[in-house]
């Protein structure tokens, strides 16, 4: 089957490659399909490019992987499922249309309705698209496909879908992209670690989209694929970007995929998402410093005791200040990221948050306010009972939470007036471009 596989996602922030699509891509053309891959990242006006794709070679099947709902801005909005819809109606004129990715697996039916798009496709797509096809191809109305979803008249279907994990199949195809282009971006390379989420933060459904448990992939074929990269792509000379919910759980894990790659003797650089709870300590930030990790992040939400705990976060603030202070004893940049104004925020617990960061020297805070409300993510039902929301609320619309103790104006003045007097240091910048740079040589 001839199969033109399009990432339609263009919002540049992190600028992410389509890693997930790539591995689809893969596993259909080694099935015998002839695939290409369409990425529209970095393209303002996609409609055209679509238009030129599909009359170059006709395709008889396309697929779209649908990143995102919105932008999660409560300030600058942007809605993205009309305009992934306004490039399936332009490919079904050609041809029938399926469509997945972690929009999708928000809220399965509504997207795929909204979408318009002949088929969708939920859940793992390198192991479930081959086979879909094959249903497809011979000629199948109905779906036995975990994942698949399809429309009988007015009603539509869909399966459960499974969330398996990554094993060998989890390594990146980068022949599909275009790495000069990405490579002046924020992630030059990258690889699969760990997908779902053991964790139930107040305002997340990523155990809902991706599974409720650490789903961890092998060190060994995780440094099988970073030398492979290395080999075949130079990736070892740009900074990395582990693709990971929580790299330092479980940690005994975590430790275990520290060592292989420092026996694999990588010379590698490496940013990592880290949750900074009670079980990391020592041995393991001494392990990422020897493997190469230049940077963390971690999405702490809130630095006042009260709101970590309203907010669902697994660790406290004490296992916050003594992990930070780890991670900068030992050379590794930190980077909080704050999500503020949540159920009984105030101005007071606001302002705590500003009181912590004054005892460690991030080289980045990024703040946001205003919590996106998805319908499968604890935050849902107390923005009902609070009258934010109401059960005939179309939650594909973007809808946001903000504690009424909080006025906006003052929130984003407050926000603006401390970045403007915490700057970075020059030297966190200097030294972690340093050694960024230094990979290269």
């Amino acid at each position: 089957m001839k199969i033109l596989l399009v990432y339609p996602n263009n919002f540049t922030l992190l600028s992410p490659p389509p890693v997930g699509l790539s591995m689809v891509a893969r596993a259909a053309r080694e099935a015998g399909h002839d695939v290409r891959l369409l990425d529209c990242m970095g393209t303002e006006d996609r409609a055209p490019l679509l238009a030129q794709a599909l009359a170059e070679d006709p395709p008889e099947l396309v697929g779209f992987n649908l990143r995102n709902v919105d932008n999660q801005d409560i300030r600058d909005t942007r809605f993205f499922i009309p305009e992934y819809a306004a490039l399936v109606a332009q490919a079904n004129q050609v041809a029938p249309t399926v469509v997945g990715g972690t929009a999708l697996m928000a809220m399965p039916e509504r997207v795929f309705e909204a979408s318009g798009a002949s088929y969708g496709l939920c859940g793992e797509g390198v192991r479930s698209f081959v086979p879909w096809l094959e249903e497809l191809a011979a000629g199948a109305t109905s779906f036995e496909t975990p994942g698949a979803m399809w429309r009988e008249g007015d009603a539509t279907h869909m399966n459960a879908h499974e969330i398996l994990g990554y094993g060998a199949e989890g390594r990146i195809d980068w022949s599909w992209m275009d790495l000069a282009r990405y490579r002046k971006g924020d992630m030059p390379a990258s690889v699969i670690t760990k997908t779902g989420c053991a964790h139930r933060c107040l305002f997340c459904d990523a155990n809902q989209r991706f599974g409720g448990r650490f789903l961890a992939r092998d060190p060994e074929i995780i440094v099988e694929d970073l030398l492979h990269d290395a080999s075949e792509y130079g990736h070892n000379r740009y900074l990395y970007f582990f693709i990971d919910p929580c790299f330092n759980q479980p940690l005994d894990w975590a430790k275990q995929l520290c060592e292989a790659i420092i026996r694999a003797e990588i010379k590698l650089g490496y940013t990592a998402l880290v949750e900074p709870t009670a079980d990391m300590d020592q041995e393991l930030v001494d392990l990422m410093k020897r493997s190469g990790c230049i940077m963390t992040t971690s999405l702490v939400s809130s630095l006042e005791e009260g709101m970590q705990q309203r907010m669902q976060r697994p660790g406290s603030l004490a296992d916050i200040a003594r992990c930070f202070g780890m991670l900068e004893k030992a050379g590794i940049s930190v980077m909080p990221q704050l999500l503020l104004g949540g159920p009984g925020e105030n101005q007071q617990t606001v302002e705590a948050n500003f009181k912590f960061l004054e005892g460690f020297s991030p080289i980045l805070v990024d703040i946001g306010w205003g919590l996106r409300i998805p319908p499968g993510a604890d935050l849902y039902p107390i923005a009902l009972a609070e009258g934010v929301v109401d059960k005939d609320t179309d939650m594909l619309q973007p809808q946001f939470y903000l504690s009424d103790q909080l006025d906006p104006e003052w929130i984003e003045a407050r926000i603006k007036a401390w970045k403007r007097w915490r700057m970075p240091k020059l030297w966190q910048w200097a030294r972690l471009i340093g050694r960024s740079v230094a990979l290269r040589f």
